[in-house]
């Protein structure tokens, strides 16, 4: 018959001072640069590369009920183009599903109007951030241009 063999239980090290003071310091420089993050995510000009993505659904449109679902991708790229200035980039990139609001109708989708926007911005600004620019929008049918299928002029589009 095998005998037993105890095993021996060690306990657990403590911590020494210096190992509680450096965790102390790591956690604070953890807690610092989070918050640095929040402030960046936060400002639409900071110097971050981030990719939005919005999702709108509507439902109940019209005599039959229909509903319409609308994807915005949102990218955001800064580049660096002097010691001095960025250029920040913002594209809107809707995709849309819509179904028919009447009956008999046919359901719509695809790219819808993308607008692009051109921002400059210092890399260190002074009492607060800010940033000049300019946008334009890019229709998805550049044969079409802005007009709509009936033949009538399209509407006016703002940025």
């Amino acid at each position: 018959m095998p005998v037993p063999i105890p095993l021996a239980q060690a306990e657990p090290a403590q911590p020494t001072a210096t190992q509680q003071s450096e965790a102390g310091q790591d956690s604070k420089t953890n807690n610092d640069n989070a918050t640095e993050l929040a402030k960046k995510l936060q400002n639409p000009i900071a110097n971050l590369i981030s990719v939005p993505i919005q999702n709108n659904w509507d439902y109940g449109i019209g005599s039959t009920n229909a509903m319409r679902y609308l994807v915005n991708v949102q990218p955001v790229i800064p580049f660096s183009i002097s010691q001095d200035w960025n250029l920040i980039t913002r594209t809107i990139i809707p995709i849309i599903h819509a179904e028919s609001p009447v009956p008999g109708g046919s359901d719509a989708g695809g790219l819808s109007d993308i607008v692009q926007s051109f921002f400059f911005s210092p890399k260190a600004p002074v009492g607060g951030s800010w940033a000049v620019g300019l946008c334009f929008f890019i229709p998805p049918h550049p044969m079409t241009g802005w007009v709509h299928k009936s033949g009538a002029p399209g509407r006016r589009r703002y940025c």
